[in-house]
């Protein structure tokens, strides 16, 4: 799996199963359907309530090995969110928050492209590391490259504050804080392993195939 796996690279999959996959809803007062076809979005949760959602994912599967975020703190933070950008959605949507910056966010999309051998990002946002995204294959990244800029920039929007005077150094540390997170391993709901990492400030994960941080 170092290379890129070619189920990337296809329209279709290559074998047909069906597998179970834990979400979280980011829409608290809908309650029926819009449509009766199911469609990507195109875009991921903010990136500030990812943290948190890992971090409550994490504690829980160290409770009783059961993949489930805390739902009501992620419709919580979702409110917050709206409260920053001073809009009020009637189904409380977090998509509602991109569209109302829809034009900043394509700003940020044309000052962030994804680079020819790209694989991942590390973010700083007001003089702190705020996240760090990673993946094996270069256009399995560039596929979610456009929703983890949006995902960061949606906070950083709201949340203008003083920039980093060295950002090398910030992200330095961070990493080598990375490297020395606690480790648990968890079978995942798929194939492979689910690597949990918590340390002061930091929660992550990864998914571990064979030998491949994926």
């Amino acid at each position: 799996m170092g290379a890129c796996p070619t189920w990337w690279r296809g329209t279709r999959a290559i074998c047909k199963t069906t597998q179970l996959i834990p979400v979280s809803c980011t829409e608290r007062g809908r309650w029926s359907y819009a449509s009766p076809h199911f469609a990507e979005s195109g875009r991921v949760i903010a990136a500030k309530i990812r943290v948190k959602k890992e971090r409550a994912v994490t504690q829980l599967l160290e409770q009783n090995r059961s993949f489930r975020s805390n739902q009501g703190e992620v419709w919580n933070e979702i409110e917050l969110l709206q409260d920053k950008a001073h809009l009020r959605s009637p189904t409380s949507a977090m998509r509602d928050v991109y569209t109302a910056h829809r034009l900043d966010l394509m700003e940020a999309l044309a000052q962030f492209p994804a680079l020819e051998k790209q694989k991942g990002l590390l973010v700083i946002i007001n003089g702190q590391v705020v996240g760090f995204d990673l993946l094996s294959c270069t256009a399995a990244y560039h596929i979610v490259h456009g929703k983890l800029v949006q995902s960061y920039a949606i906070n950083a929007l709201l949340e203008k504050g003083k920039q980093a005077k060295d950002p090398t150094t910030k992200a330095r540390a961070f990493l080598s804080a990375s490297l020395r997170a606690a480790e648990r391993r968890f079978k995942s709901t798929g194939h492979g392993w689910d690597l949990r990492y918590t340390g002061k400030e930091l929660a992550g994960s990864a998914l571990l195939w064979k030998s491949t941080i994926l």
